[in-house]
């Protein structure tokens, strides 16, 4: 009887640390879902690559018609999150101008929007959330007073 105890007794504590270790692995893994990184093993990338993200990027920004009567120029950096199945979401301003740049914020806004899927950030051969950052820089070409979108 006390063989058959000690039996149960194992049997019982090894079931519940089979549990909580499986239970633990399992939340291990709806967090990774959640869990947004600065850096993965395989970054984010845009479709067709950095060339085509410049080209989207310049012919899908306007400049705005206020910013340009102002002659306002900068840098926006807008920030976002590439899903794991390679949509974007929180969409951002990390840094502006002042007051917004007559409208500049708003168009680089606007433009991330509209971009289509990104391949996914891959950690541990997974995909990933990942957060990423594009620089939205707008010039005027002082002589022809017409946009210039530059890459970085």
């Amino acid at each position: 009887m006390k063989n058959s105890s000690c039996l149960s007794m194992y049997f019982a504590v090894s079931l519940l640390v089979f549990g909580a270790c499986s239970l633990q692995a399992q939340n291990k893994k709806a967090l990774a879902g959640k869990e947004i990184l600065q850096t993965a093993e395989v970054m984010p990338q845009f479709p067709g690559g950095q060339n085509a993200l410049f080209l989207f990027m310049s012919e899908n920004t306007r400049y705005p018609a206020s910013a340009q009567q102002l002659g306002i120029e900068g840098t926006v950096y807008v920030g976002f999150i590439v899903e794991p199945d390679g949509s974007i979401s929180n969409i951002a301003i990390l840094k502006g101008l002042p007051e917004g740049g007559a409208g500049i914020e708003a168009e680089a806004l606007r433009v991330t929007t509209l971009m289509p899927k990104w391949e996914p950030g891959m950690q541990d051969g997974n995909k990933v959330r990942v957060s990423y950052s594009l620089p939205f820089k707008f010039k005027l070409d002082k002589q022809r007073k017409t946009k210039k979108l530059m890459p970085n």
